[in-house]
């Protein structure tokens, strides 16, 4: 067999693993919402929820912001509007994407705003941010069921 031929079924079998992959993470999010109350929104764009600052949060994190978005839970957090959004951002310095989930949530005003994200770094929480009403909490890596339930959790 001609290596091309090896080269390319190699190759599709990699992006068949990483489709397959990716509608099993999609169901178990989808299965997660519909136990928990949650929406998932799959695929997202901020520019669909005026009222969430996604963009300007990750911003904040980020020099050139978002440069993707993909899905979204939307749920409470302690009583409070609460979004989750994974987004792909080049970090400063580095020549490849990461991917990064974004909690964000309603504190009600930016005094509250920015009391929240002072409380959640004294708390440990990694990167912070607020704008607005709301503050944000930035993690490494996509969306998965156990981010959401130490995030989303009663007691979160």
């Amino acid at each position: 067999m001609p290596d091309w031929i090896t080269i390319t079924l190699m190759l599709l079998a990699v992006l068949a693993v990483g489709a397959v992959r990716e509608r099993w993470r999609h169901a178990r999010l989808r299965d997660w919402a519909a136990r928990h109350a949650a929406t998932l929104h799959w695929p997202v764009e901020p520019d669909e929820h005026p009222e969430l600052p996604a963009a300007e949060l990750a911003a904040r994190f980020e020099t050139h912001g978002a440069r993707r978005w993909a899905a979204a839970m939307q749920g409470e957090v302690k009583g409070r509007r609460a979004w989750i959004l994974e987004y792909l951002a080049t970090p400063p310095g580095v020549q490849s994407s990461r991917w990064y989930s974004l909690l964000v949530v309603d504190a009600g005003d930016a005094t509250g705003a920015e009391a929240m994200r002072l409380a959640w770094d004294r708390s440990g929480a990694r990167r912070t941010a607020a704008h607005g009403r709301w503050t944000a909490e930035r993690r490494e890596g996509l969306i998965r069921p156990g981010l959401l339930d130490g995030w989303f959790a009663p007691g979160a």
